[in-house]
């Protein structure tokens, strides 16, 4: 292994980290040091999500135009770092959904970014699965990291080590390859590629509701366990970490299989095992079957994860910036649609989440058949 691919691992890694550290328990900071109501909180979410796709599509415009990726990168790495930092120091509402949001956004195209300089660098899907599986491997011992610090020393303590952590990870990025790019080649090519507005629209639905179930999942499952006589909403952390687990041998797995078995084959056997997962949540009621099912779970999201995100690069050839910004945007609007479609569906029936993921999977793996192989 060369220094930069171990750079492009432990950036990925770093950055990975600071967000299994930040996410799950944003919430629990607004409720906890802010004592700000719970509508708020839905706001704060709102508006970062809103905010980072917007910003994140800008910067992925102009990414494709400038000759070198790596000082963007580096860019929003460091606003990252100013988010944390802010975070140490700040306890006021306004000050974090404005500034923090704009910060929050700058940063949130670090991850695209991060894909498409990789891809550029080493056009090689076995070294882009192994990038992607370190975000799966911070989120295995991220989560619970992150409480264990909170109950240890505070919030100010968690957002300090995130500050250090992410002018680590900036400073190594500096190691990695600039990314040049030749302004001529994207003309040259994109006039003659008449299916791509098709494919790529049928493929950015399709991942979007993809990613709205598994959103879905993340928002219900906790308080489906709670309504279970039997379950604990505590078993949840455990759950997640052991799919996070799985997803990482098949992430890479389905990387080597690219030669055998297409993408869109992967992607539909992917969402039958999504169907199957949902439908089995609906029908389980104890622990040994929720655990035997994170394995239809993992198969799902690695596959969706690693050769989704293939197919979006392999669509935009010569805009990789943007295609790794329309997949993870996939997943912002994504959640999104989720917390509208959780406010509705729960107002039914709480059971009726998992029939109605099933549905979306459904409607996603018809979506995926009109998507050409490329």
């Amino acid at each position: 292994m060369n220094h930069s691919t171990f750079s492009f691992y432990v950036v990925a890694l770093g950055a990975g980290l600071s967000g299994a550290l930040f996410i799950p328990t944003l919430s629990l900071f607004l409720a906890s040091e802010l004592n700000v109501a719970a509508w708020k909180i839905g706001a704060f979410y709102s508006v970062n999500a809103l905010s980072s796709i917007a910003m994140s599509l800008l910067i992925a415009r102009y990414s494709d135009r400038v000759t070198q990726r790596r000082p963007l990168l580096l860019l929003c790495l460091f606003a990252l770092a100013l988010n944390a930092l802010l975070f140490i120091f700040c306890r006021n509402y306004l000050l974090l959904i404005t500034l923090g949001s704009l910060l929050s956004a700058c940063g949130s195209a670090a991850i695209p970014q991060l894909f498409a300089l990789a891809r550029q660098t080493r056009s090689d899907n076995a070294f882009s699965a192994i990038l992607r599986a370190q975000f799966s491997l911070a989120w295995v011992f991220g989560p619970p990291l992150a409480f264990w610090i909170i109950q240890l020393a505070g919030f100010t303590w968690l957002y300090a080590i995130m500050f250090v952590l992410l002018l680590s990870v900036t400073l190594l990025a500096v190691t990695l390859p600039p990314g040049e790019q030749i302004a001529s080649a994207a003309p040259a090519k994109q006039p003659s590629r008449q299916p791509l507005g098709h494919n790529l629209s049928f493929l950015m639905l399709a991942t979007l509701l993809v990613w709205s179930c598994s959103a879905l999942y993340l928002i219900a499952f906790p308080l489906h366990l709670a309504e279970q006589p039997s379950l604990s909403a505590d078993w949840s952390g455990v759950l997640f970490g052991l799919a996070a687990a799985l997803e990482i041998p098949i992430m890479l797995l389905s990387a080597r299989m690219l030669k055998r078995w297409s993408k869109k084959t992967q992607m539909q056997a992917a969402m039958l095992c999504g169907v199957i997962f949902y439908a089995g949540i609906f029908f389980s009621e104890s622990f040994i079957p929720l655990m035997l099912l994170q394995i239809f779970n993992a198969i799902f999201i690695a596959i969706i994860a690693t050769v989704g995100m293939f197919w979006f690069q392999d669509l935009l050839q010569h805009r990789q910036g943007m295609a790794a910004t329309l997949y993870t945007n996939s997943m912002s609007i994504g959640v999104l649609l989720a917390g509208v479609l959780q406010g509705i569906i729960t107002t039914v029936s709480p059971l009726a989440i998992w029939p109605a993921a099933c549905v979306l999977l459904v409607m996603s793996l018809l979506l995926i058949t009109k998507v050409d192989n490329v």
